[in-house]
């Protein structure tokens, strides 16, 4: 492996709304309305600090490590797979996951004090001109209305008000007599002492992947009916890395002989998906090094034995040369 890191960022959320009305308004003073509410969160990658994943620690003297390193187009982690023979992680597969609020409602007025039905025959008349008549009957008017919550890493967050789609945002300001004024009930998460870690120890950096587990919003919206104490309620549960705890998954460390795999895919929230650890006894190996380690000593000791073979013959040659020399008539 060479010796440098891979960085990535942690995730980060925000949540788009969207909420489609459509009233009716053939009787003006009565209009039916149905509503629904969908929330989109959107993970991005976070700017602050870039974390990393050391190449060279995957490595030893005995083996070497392989690693499959899954990011996304802004940066954010989504998988990592690594073991001593490079079985890899499989790549995933981003959709940005839409989470649809409780289902259509209609709801009619109570009888309405003079001043209110006042507002909204006025509302309703405008929902007439602007939708228009069939058959002499007025055409029901589908509005969409979109807003924003954007988190903070400080537990909070802020809200960007809704705005009509499509319309002049006068034409809502005219019309949501009619519609029902569409606002925020609450936006709460749990404690950060009920958030609950995937890993149980506690590890630190080094041979380690952070991550962070994230805290859960509860995202509340009301509509309420001019006229009415009735309360029409949307809720959706959000996942925000903002809120939630950092914690550091181990990467194993590779054996003398067999290996240790990991495998980690991630949601787009940074919440873990699949985490996988599992080794290898590496004994076939252990058997054919020991093999490969015998036969090295029967190789070396083949050599060694010529090499005493060789030098004996010389002293024995040397000691008939001085015989020879010295009784020639002995001299083999």
């Amino acid at each position: 492996m060479p010796d440098t890191a891979i960085g990535y960022h942690l995730p980060k959320s925000k949540v788009k709304v969207v909420v489609n009305q459509t009233v009716s308004c053939i009787n003006t003073s009565k209009p039916i309305v149905e509503t629904s509410v969908k929330f989109f969160p959107i993970y991005y990658a976070g700017s602050d600090k870039l974390q990393k994943i050391n190449l060279s620690e995957l490595d030893t003297w005995y083996s070497t490590g392989n690693a499959n390193i899954t990011l996304s187009k802004d940066g954010r982690l989504l998988g990592f797979g690594a073991d001593s023979t490079g079985a890899g992680s499989e790549i995933i597969d981003t959709l940005v996951s839409l989470v649809p609020a409780a289902g259509l409602e209609s709801i009619e007025h109570r009888q309405p004090s003079p001043a209110i039905k006042t507002k909204i025959v006025a509302a309703c008349n405008i929902v007439n001109m602007v939708a228009g008549k069939k058959d002499k009957k007025p055409l029901p008017l589908s509005v969409v209305l979109r807003s924003s919550i954007n988190f903070t890493d400080k537990n909070t967050h802020s809200l960007e008000p809704f705005v009509i789609d499509g319309y002049p945002q006068s034409l809502y300001m005219n019309i949501k007599d009619a519609l029902g004024i569409i606002s925020y009930s609450s936006i709460t998460s749990l404690r950060q002492s009920d958030i609950h870690l995937p890993l149980i120890n506690s590890y630190k950096e080094g041979r380690s992947i952070m991550l962070v587990e994230p805290n859960i919003a509860t995202i509340i919206i009301e509509r309420r009916t001019l006229g009415s104490k009735k309360i029409q309620k949307f809720e959706a549960k959000i996942n925000v890395p903002q809120w939630g705890k950092s914690y550091y998954v181990p990467i194993p460390k590779p054996p003398l002989f067999g290996k240790n795999l990991i495998n980690l895919t991630l949601h787009e929230s940074g919440k873990i998906k699949t985490l996988k650890y599992g080794s290898v006894s590496g004994i076939k190996d252990f058997g054919s090094s020991i093999k490969a380690l015998n036969d090295a000593y029967i190789t070396t000791d083949k050599k060694e034995a010529k090499k005493l073979k060789d030098e004996a013959d010389v002293i024995a040659q040397q000691q008939r040369l001085v015989v020879c020399k010295a009784t020639p008539k002995q001299c083999e």
